[in-house]
């Protein structure tokens, strides 16, 4: 049973939470510095906990009496100690009427602080409010650290339908941004907000299909494109026949990609047969896969899609025929049968 009460040289301090907060509150100047005292003590393992405990009780403290602790606890947002710092943003009273304004001057003058962990947790403060920070956005995604940036990308999926189209060059930094925390968090983000306003935000991933950068690519197919086309498939149709006619090998990479949830009609089928004359072996071994996990042996997807797997038993490529092998071994299904459906037995 973990312990309720931690023994110094001043008294006992109560360390579970809902006790921890009333206490801190009853008696704030000294017991904040008994709480200091602890924290600097603690050992390594137990520090983050002990840490993210007092932060709690000190915003319940904080809220209920902001003035009294903009006081005592607002030197720790710009003290010397790191572990204060880290812990003080959490606690700024930003829902109470009165002194919102004052937190979110406080939390301001943390987005450049040289400790990255009291970056993060301004930032993701300040960011919780979007709409109202539009102006400072674009230096926030210029931060050298990438689970900042990260960070303020997933805070845009909450921009205002009436302003995604007029701020969406935001994206324009961080669409191609080689971490794979923020080029993800871009895809999400991303696919969060076309539901809403469509047209932009497909311009903007287009930049992420065709990008240079192949973890870019992946994360617009699996978290984008893998979704829109399945839900938007005749919508999107002409850009997916775009990208068949384009010069670029990556746009065809992505569409490739991205075809996992794509319904079988007439109207796919033409772009996967399309898909398979294209000259890059690459794409027809995905193809393959690609078709290998849409196939089912007792529905029309066994007729659609026999002809060009057999075809694809056949093909020059080695890498495709192994792809086709590798299905023939997981579906038990030899891709050489008539092309009726078969039944359950």
């Amino acid at each position: 049973m973990a312990k309720s009460r931690a023994k110094t040289d001043a008294g006992e301090i109560p360390v579970d939470l809902p006790t921890m907060g009333l206490w801190l509150a009853h008696d704030p100047a000294p017991r904040l510095e008994l709480l200091c005292g602890l924290l600097s003590k603690a050992k390594k393992s137990e520090q983050a906990f002990l840490a993210e405990t007092v932060r709690i009780a000190l915003k319940r403290a904080w809220d209920g009496d902001p003035k009294t602790f903009f006081k005592l606890a607002g030197p720790w947002l710009k003290g010397d100690d790191p572990l204060l710092r880290r812990i003080a943003p959490g606690a700024v009273p930003l829902s109470h009427e009165e002194y919102h304004e004052k937190s979110v001057k406080a939390l301001k003058k943390l987005v450049t602080d040289d400790d990255v962990e009291v970056r993060r947790m301004a930032v993701d403060l300040l960011a919780e409010e979007i709409n109202d920070h539009l102006g400072e956005v674009k230096r926030w995604l210029k931060d050298k650290d990438p689970q900042v940036r990260a960070c303020v990308v997933r805070h845009l999926r909450n921009l205002a339908t009436d302003k995604i189209r007029p701020e969406i060059s935001l994206f324009e930094g961080v669409i191609e941004d080689p971490a794979p925390e923020v080029h993800w968090a871009v895809a999400s983000t991303l696919q969060r907000l076309y539901e809403r306003e469509q047209r932009p935000v497909i311009e903007m991933m287009k930049f992420m299909a065709d990008s240079e950068h192949e973890g870019v690519r992946a994360a617009a197919a699996a978290c984008f494109f893998e979704h829109a086309f399945a839900d938007y498939f005749d919508q999107l149709l002409p850009t997916m026949r775009a990208w068949l006619r384009t010069d670029s090998p990556r746009l065809r990479w992505t569409l490739v990609r991205s075809l996992r949830f794509v319904a079988l009609t007439a109207r796919s089928m033409q772009l996967i047969r399309a898909l398979y004359e294209d000259p890059d072996e690459d794409v027809r071994r995905r193809l393959v896969q690609a078709m290998i996990d849409l196939y089912d042996p007792i529905s029309e997807a066994r007729r659609m899609l026999m002809p060009l797997l057999q075809r694809a038993r056949q093909d020059p490529s080695k890498k495709v025929r192994d792809a086709v092998e590798e299905g023939v071994e997981r579906l038990g299904e030899e891709f050489e049968a008539d092309l009726e459906p078969t039944s359950i037995g």
